[in-house]
């Protein structure tokens, strides 16, 4: 794995910055210097509506289909270029926003604002080429009557109208040309949930964007009814904050500023638990996690991602010979105080900076990347004991 592609574990290559601070007590203890990091697990609660549906988005995420099954060539990441955004979200602004995560004209942005979505999850990946980007979306509503509102807005507001029964099962919503291509966005409404799936490409091959998008109508429409709504009692979601420990593992991110401030201090966009699966839709680098580590479960924060493997034996060999790839002539680094079998670092460069990684594991591998050594080699090491403390199970 690449600096760029390790840098990507962590949501929105968030790092581990600020001063590194020795903590006495700690090192003495333990050998290990784990700076100002908590060292034991923690509990995950939800203070704010948004953190509560952020994780509900998560969980969504188990029923889109992944591009590349739709499409095999559609595995290259979107991320970080054309504004695209993938994960989960929980209000419209976060789709519309210079084009994020889908791409929709400034009407059918106003189309989804007219009824609010409660919970939703993007996927999104392109081919090697980029001539080809294919994006998968499921929202959760209030009620049957909220998706139609939008249904209906939407296909009111669509630019190239007649086309509302171009993919057969589906409802057009959108059909334009961009700088990149001609998009077509169509939606598939069961109950209070809705479907969007949409292809940009950059040729305007009518008949090629219908097989793909027909395919992938097929493939999603039975997906969303394996989605079961956590129960909802006003504007909070009564779902779990964590699931068998793995969030209780991380380290908790800082005060962000993500969406205005609609997450509470600890969390920052991305933050909470996943699958495996919805692990590789958020990162498509991650694609294979599970079929070929047997990755089932993972927790993520801003400054930490947590991956629960089989057992110890599988997590190491996994940090040793895939996860961490340095570029020739970058060594690896070791971790003090903690063997180098169990953890190990190096530093890469990606976009403009230099960056360092650093994963240390029991049964669960823990990473941790930032811009400056010590202060990672001191998350790691936190890591490291709060995995111990956590127990393999």
């Amino acid at each position: 794995m690449t600096a760029a592609a390790l840098c990507a574990v962590l949501a929105g290559c968030s790092t581990v910055e600020g001063i590194p601070v020795a903590d006495p007590s700690v090192e003495a203890a333990f050998k290990l210097d784990t700076g100002n990091y908590p060292t034991t697990p923690r509990v995950v609660k939800a203070v704010t509506p948004a953190d509560a549906w952020q994780q509900e988005g998560f969980r969504i995420g188990d029923s889109v289909i992944s591009p590349w099954d739709v499409d095999s060539s559609l595995t290259g990441t979107t991320v970080g270029e054309g504004g695209e955004l993938v994960g989960p979200v929980w209000m419209p602004a976060q789709l519309g926003a210079n084009g994020l995560a889908l791409p929709m004209t400034t009407e059918m942005l106003d189309a989804f604002k007219s009824s609010p979505f409660q919970a939703g999850f993007v996927a999104a990946a392109q081919n090697a080429d980029k001539t080809k980007v294919f994006r998968a979306a499921l929202f959760r509503y209030p009620s049957a009557d909220a998706v139609r509102t939008v249904v209906d807005a939407a296909v009111a507001k669509n630019p190239t109208p007649g086309t509302q029964n171009l993919v057969p099962g589906a409802v057009t919503l959108m059909v334009t040309g961009t700088s990149g291509g001609d998009t077509v966005t169509v939606g598939i409404a069961k109950g209070a949930m809705l479907a969007l799936l949409s292809l940009t490409s950059a040729t305007t091959n009518v008949d090629a964007t219908k097989a793909i998008l027909t395919k992938a109508v097929q493939l999603q429409t039975p997906k969303i009814d394996e989605y079961k709504p956590s129960p909802s009692s006003g504007a909070m979601p009564n779902v779990p904050m964590d699931r068998d420990g793995i969030m209780s593992r991380t380290l908790a991110s800082r005060p962000g500023s993500d969406y205005n401030n609609a997450l509470s201090p600890e969390f920052n966009w991305t933050d909470g638990y996943s699958t495996a699966g919805t692990f590789a839709r958020l990162l498509v680098q991650n694609r294979g996690v599970d079929t070929r580590w047997g990755v089932d479960l993972v927790g993520r924060t801003s400054f930490v991602s947590v991956l629960r493997l089989p057992n110890e034996q599988k997590a190491g060999e996994y940090i040793q010979t895939d996860a961490l790839n340095p570029s020739p002539g970058n060594p690896f680094a070791t971790v003090p105080g903690i063997n180098s079998s169990l953890a190990r670092c190096y530093s890469g460069s990606t976009r403009d900076r230099v960056v360092h990684t650093c994963a240390v594991h029991g049964r669960y591998v823990a990473y941790t990347v930032g811009t400056t050594l010590q202060r990672v080699m001191q998350a790691a090491s936190a890591e490291y004991l709060i995995l111990k403390a956590a127990g393999p199970n």
